[in-house]
């Protein structure tokens, strides 16, 4: 068993240490009441046959990622239910809707903003911290479909469809798996995402319509990747700035395109005056070559009447 600290959600009572000598005696058990809703939330009397058949998580195979069950990732189960990879300090569900994984897709949006990588981020109004738009995966929806969807939802609703088509055309995985330090995590119940970064140029970003979505985002700005984040959203923020390090060339100074016309242009007039100059250094050297070939005709014929005249 692994242990790890985490956050507490404003909801949860408070965590026992997960290094706790009585952990099993003294771990608080906390599942908040809900209406029950099958097609998202998990009744209590869930088998332990259909939780590791049908509960999946990340794993990775040859750089790429892909789902595993329960069974064959061989995920503990007690009491029919699956138990967290790490100690919580708090058993139950929690506020989370499943038992064991549930499923989300985050998309990190950055932009260069005065030369500095930022990143779309909003406040949430459960905790008050920022973090990344994103959200649970619905059912039968693949996870393309929720990176846009929660995207919008949660920081942009009446954005032109033409820029969020451009926003999300070119995207690279950088993480998928658990999220331990979710302060929503319990002993039963965490959540597996799946992380995707998308770039965007600065004329894309100013077009994109910031809108805080009502009783889930207070505020949505673009914000540095270095600042304290929900969760373990900093780690994932950590991974883009590592991508775009070794990816690109950091130039501080913009590029002025006019600039480089005008450069382009005094290049192209300094060729020219080099051929004129060229050109006439040719013709002077050609009249001189003639010059002197004159020169030496004249002085062939002086000489050769030179010789008439002594022969005579």
């Amino acid at each position: 068993m692994s242990f790890c600290r985490l956050n507490t959600h404003p909801e949860y009572p408070k965590r026992i240490k997960s290094h706790d000598d009585n952990y099993e005696e003294n771990c608080p058990f906390f599942d908040k009441k809900r209406m029950p809703r099958p097609d998202y939330e998990d009744p209590e009397d869930i088998s332990e046959e259909e939780l590791k058949d049908n509960r999946f998580i990340w794993t990775w195979f040859n750089n790429s990622p892909e789902l595993v069950s329960l069974r064959d990732a061989e995920i503990d189960f007690k009491n029919g239910k699956p138990i967290t990879p790490i100690r919580t300090g708090i058993k139950g569900r929690g506020i989370l809707p499943k038992f064991g994984p549930q499923h989300a897709a985050d998309p990190v949006v950055t932009c260069y903003i005065n030369n500095k990588l930022n990143f779309l981020a909003v406040l949430r109004s459960d905790v008050n911290e920022y973090a990344i738009p994103g959200g649970f995966i619905d059912p039968g929806e693949k996870y393309p479909a929720t990176l846009k969807r929660e995207f919008e939802e949660e920081s942009c609703q009446g954005t032109n469809p033409a820029i969020l088509d451009k926003v999300f055309e070119n995207g690279d995985i950088i993480y998928a798996g658990p999220t331990f330090d979710d302060p929503r995590t319990t002993d039963n119940a965490w959540i597996e995402t799946i992380v995707v970064h998308y770039h965007i140029s600065q004329e894309v970003a100013k077009n994109i319509k910031l809108k805080p979505q009502p009783g889930e985002t207070k505020k949505v700005e673009w914000i540095d990747c270095d600042a304290n984040l929900y969760g373990g959203h900093a780690h994932f923020l950590k991974l883009v700035k590592n991508k775009m390090n070794n990816k690109y060339i950091i130039n501080t100074i913009p590029i002025n395109f006019e600039q480089f016309r005008e450069v382009g242009s005094v290049f192209i007039y300094l060729i020219f005056v080099i051929f004129i100059m060229y050109q006439l250094l040719c013709v002077d050297k050609e009249i001189r070559l003639q010059e002197q070939i004159d020169k030496c005709i004249e002085l062939d014929l002086f000489l050769e009447y030179s010789k008439i005249n002594c022969s005579m």
